[in-house]
């Protein structure tokens, strides 16, 4: 046999065997699909080739999550989701809820690449198996240890679910995969044209109060969260008080002096406007309000923030949501350090991403340099207290 025929033969063999192989996986049915975002080509969608069987050790294993909360709690969810998936080689699965919320409230569901549980039950005709262990025999992620302890015990028979439990935000997973996380999440269109206008008009507002040429100018969005967050913050922290006016007076001037050749506008969004309009831009010609504070429809403040150059925030899933978005080579993101002895988990992002900078209440910047080990973060719930 000639070299030239040898090669046709072991491509011909080799395209045949990968048709029989596939051939022998239950495949997911051609008319019936997942939402949009479900690409085959995508790592998470990789997952979802052929319909899972129980009993089949790591195949056979799902990361979910219980989630409680507004947007910002959904997104942190999902997003530990897709990373556990990524990192641990699971299979991700969400409530259809959840991808609900995205959907409704920010994102393009065409690029929400997880399925949802009941999609996956109808699609795979699994008779209420992965319901039944999602319910009854999940396996709860309350801190790194279990993760690690569950991920060497796979099932030899039916499914087995890993849960992150309350809404949970295992940022050491997210941060492995930060630069991700824009492709993950994409806002819808009508958001971004919002924001796109809402930031002409600013700059030319700014323009006419200052009278400076700002053709070419930077945005600077600054994240305000009040009203629940300060009942909310001591079971966090406990001893700790919110971030007044000293800190984001603070982190605006740190950043007019740190990019002093730069012009900046600063754009703040706040779910309280009247404290944010008295205490933060006051008599100052560069900050401006901006967004709706609609909590019903949160996509067109998250879209104004993301739309911005850098970051200013002191807390909360929402403004570290925005600031995530709005991470990119060369930007700066400020937050904010209570200095109680306590580390939150924006501060964990803070201390191990470029560009993050972490400034406490009178403008002095904390661990610098410095990375935070991780912990795995639980929203409180209100059925449960902290620690428990």
């Amino acid at each position: 046999m000639s070299k030239k025929s040898s090669v046709l033969f072991l491509a011909a063999f080799s395209l045949f065997l990968i048709l029989y192989l596939a051939a022998q996986q239950p495949q997911i049915p051609a008319l019936v699909r997942p939402p949009p975002g479900f690409n085959l080509t995508d790592p998470e969608s990789m997952h979802w080739l052929s319909c899972p069987e129980p009993g089949q050790g790591r195949k056979s294993t799902f990361v979910t999550a219980d989630i409680y909360g507004r947007l910002g709690n959904v997104v942190w969810s999902y997003l530990s989701v897709v990373a556990a998936a990524r990192r641990y080689n699971l299979r991700p699965v969400i409530d259809q809820q959840s991808l609900d919320t995205l959907e409704k409230e920010a994102f393009d569901a065409n690029f929400l690449r997880v399925p949802s549980v009941d999609w996956l039950e109808r699609t795979c005709a699994l008779g209420g198996l992965l319901e039944n262990a999602i319910q009854f025999e999940s396996k709860l992620l309350t801190s790194k240890e279990r993760m690690i302890r569950y991920l060497e015990e796979w099932p030899d028979a039916g499914f087995a679910v890993l849960k992150y439990d309350f809404s949970a935000t295992d940022s050491e997973l997210t941060t492995a995969f930060w630069d991700e996380l824009p492709n993950e999440l994409v806002l819808k269109e009508k958001y971004r044209k919002k924001a796109a206008n809402q930031l002409r008009i600013l700059q030319k507002r700014f323009q006419e109060q200052t009278g400076t040429d700002a053709a070419d100018v930077e945005f600077v969005g600054i994240h305000v969260r009040r009203t629940d967050y300060t009942e909310h913050l001591p079971h966090i922290l406990p001893g700790s008080t919110a971030a007044g006016p000293e800190f984001f007076h603070a982190a605006i001037n740190w950043l007019k002096e740190k990019m002093r050749k730069k012009t900046l506008i600063f754009v703040a969004v706040s779910d309280d406007r009247q404290w944010t309009q008295e205490n933060v831009i006051g008599n100052r010609t560069d900050v401006f309000m901006a967004g709706s504070s609609d909590v019903e429809e949160p996509g067109e403040d998250l879209a104004i923030l993301a739309a911005c150059n850098h970051s200013i925030f002191a807390y909360g899933t929402f403004g570290l949501t925005a600031a995530s978005l709005a991470s990119r080579p060369g930007g700066h993101t400020v937050l904010f350090d209570p200095q109680n002895g306590g580390v939150t988990k924006e501060m964990e992002f803070g201390a191990n991403l470029p560009g993050w900078h972490i400034m406490d209440q009178h403008g002095n910047l904390t661990y610098q340099n410095t990375p935070i080990s991780f912990h795995l973060y639980l929203h409180p719930h209100k059925e449960r207290k902290w620690g428990t």
